[in-house]
């Protein structure tokens, strides 16, 4: 660049990392009590568990991962960045590129392997799986696209001569039809509708299924994530101030992980959360009357009690 930005040697890490790193944290606390009641009194973890556990693992690496980066200039104007700290920034933000899609495809599994495990009809299971394989299949797709975006692999953060790498075009394609940009946008809404439409089929309050739903329903805010994070992407290939445009990327990114592990975690709170009512003077939810076809609400109740 041959002139220096007008506001300055400034960093938007601090504000991004606190707004982010708090929302991690509320994530992380929510997924510990889910874990907590699912511990006592009696071990009583499934499958849904372990996937979420395996995502809320890497998303505290690849917050660590971000937070590291920003020691060496991620957030700032690449123009106060020297090359040798550019170079590393973008070292750490390639790995945790990797790590973060992943994480989010773990917490939409979870979801799935929860439905699976309601008596529903031959259709659904079979839809449920179909959208795990259709899943992991998108992100593992992505992952391979990115890998071999650019040859050698080095040439993702550093300068390399002779170095072959797609050009803005070809990585915006690779974005919506191969990576998990596009794709998530559809997984959001589906991993969202689903559990709505089949808790609304549940012998349950309506007071109580209605908030389950909203509560579920934080795929959709997630999907709004998305949409952000997408248009930042295609503003960034014009933009001079790469360690700060990919900061924002990243954010949404941070977002999206934490929203959907928290929509994934509270729908099976509702015993304590049902406590903490109780005690503000909140009558009890009963169970409404109901002729029951395909859908055992039993499992919900055990689900919540630890006893499943």
């Amino acid at each position: 660049m041959d002139s220096s930005p007008p506001a300055g040697d400034t960093s938007i890490a601090p504000r991004t990392l606190l707004v982010s790193g708090t929302i991690l944290a509320a994530a992380f606390t929510i997924y510990s009590v889910r874990v907590y009641t699912r511990l006592r009194p009696k071990y009583n973890l499934h499958m849904e568990d372990y996937l979420v556990t395996l995502a809320m693992a890497m998303m505290v690496i690849t917050f660590s991962l971000t937070a590291v980066a920003c020691q060496y200039g991620l957030g700032r104007y690449d123009y106060y960045v020297s090359p040798e700290d550019r170079s590393r920034a973008l070292h750490y933000t390639f790995v945790f590129g990797q790590l973060g899609p992943w994480a989010s495809t773990f917490i939409r599994i979870s979801v799935a392997f929860m439905l699976l495990r309601f008596k529903t009809s031959q259709i659904w299971r079979r839809i449920l799986w179909v959208a795990i394989i259709f899943q992991v299949l998108a992100t593992a797709g992505g992952s391979i696209a990115s890998l071999c975006q650019c040859s050698p692999l080095r040439a993702n953060w550093d300068a390399v001569p002779d170095a072959r790498c797609e050009n803005k075009l070809q990585m915006e394609i690779t974005d919506w039809v191969v990576e998990y940009q596009g794709i998530t946008i559809l997984d959001n809404i589906l991993f969202s509708f689903m559990p709505i439409i089949l808790i609304s089929m549940l012998s349950r309050p309506l007071l109580e299924r209605i908030l389950v739903s909203i509560l579920m329903a934080s795929g959709f805010f997630a999907t709004a994530g998305v949409i952000v994070r997408l248009c930042l992407s295609k503003s960034a290939n014009q933009n001079p101030n790469l360690l700060r445009s990919i900061l924002r990327i990243a954010f949404w990114c941070r977002i999206e992980e934490s929203v959907l592990t928290i929509g994934a975690c509270v729908p099976l709170l509702k015993s304590p959360i049902q406590k903490i009512l109780g005690r503000l003077g909140v009558p009890s939810f009963k169970n409404m009357t109901r002729d029951l076809n395909e859908i055992d609400s039993k499992y919900w109740d055990n689900c919540q009690s630890g006893s499943v």
